[in-house]
């Protein structure tokens, strides 16, 4: 499937759990210069083995980091990022996770996870808090340690999600959604191309023109010429697509 899609000329960026990197696969991989993504949310191998769900997970990772290593990432020609879920069991050792990774020139990749529950009145909602401050943290981190700087904002560290104005997901059984988190599926490539998808989509239509369509503070933010907070957040959380970012602390401000 590799070989294939750089047939087309395209590149390929990987995310990976780490299962089947063998020292084999990962020279492999190096040799086509393949961009890969490991998931890796903790140093601690219980609570890793608990957040993904699959005891031994945090064997595999730390096997599949050796292996990759020793191929030739990370490198100017080969691009290695470590994919980290922000969750309540990871936070207190979030700033060290992140100083290890940017000291071994691996690009670290932090993303928040919405809560299980919201409760209707969010002003005073802990985990947005807390959100916030893990954010401010780590751009503190990266601007003193690492001569890094970048603006706080959700849901990426370091980086914001405009990704719908870009890509759209194709599943294994063909269906296309918007996103990981937009789960609305929008057809079917086994019975549609997924250039009329895209085309004929009014979901997408509405996430690309989410200036005009985006609804409460988000529309109005003053960072909303290149923001639009999380759309899969808002959807998981408030079954709209359009909603404010639930777990924006600038939607929370006033």
């Amino acid at each position: 499937m590799i070989d294939f899609i750089l047939g087309l000329g395209m590149a390929v960026e990987m995310f990976t759990n780490g299962s089947g990197i063998s020292a084999d696969f990962a020279r492999w991989l190096y040799a086509r210069r393949v961009r890969v993504v490991l998931k890796m949310n903790t140093f601690d191998p219980a609570l890793q083995d608990r957040l993904a769900g699959r005891q031994g997970a945090a064997g595999l990772i730390a096997s599949a980091l050796e292996r990759l290593k020793a191929a030739g990432y990370p490198s100017d020609e080969a691009f290695l990022a470590i994919s980290t879920i922000i969750c309540r069991p990871n936070l207190p050792e979030l700033p060290h996770l992140w100083c290890w990774l940017r000291d071994q020139a691996s690009r670290p990749i932090s993303k928040s996870l919405p809560p299980r529950a919201v409760p209707t009145r969010t002003r005073g909602f802990p985990w947005i808090r807390h959100l916030r401050g893990v954010f401010e943290t780590l751009c503190q981190i990266d601007r003193e340690r690492y001569g890094r700087v970048w603006e706080i904002q959700p849901p990426l560290v370091g980086n914001r999600c405009l990704r719908h104005q870009f890509s759209c997901l194709v599943t294994a059984s063909g269906n296309v959604t918007p996103c990981v988190g937009v789960t609305l599926p929008l057809g079917n490539i086994r019975t549609q191309t997924l250039q009329q998808i895209i085309q004929t989509s009014p979901v997408l239509e509405d996430l690309r023109n989410y200036r005009q369509t985006i609804k409460g503070t988000c529309r109005n933010c003053e960072k909303a010429d290149g923001c639009y907070g999380c759309r899969g957040a808002a959807y998981q959380i408030t079954g709209d697509y359009l909603a404010s970012d639930p777990l924006c602390w600038r939607c929370h401000a006033s």
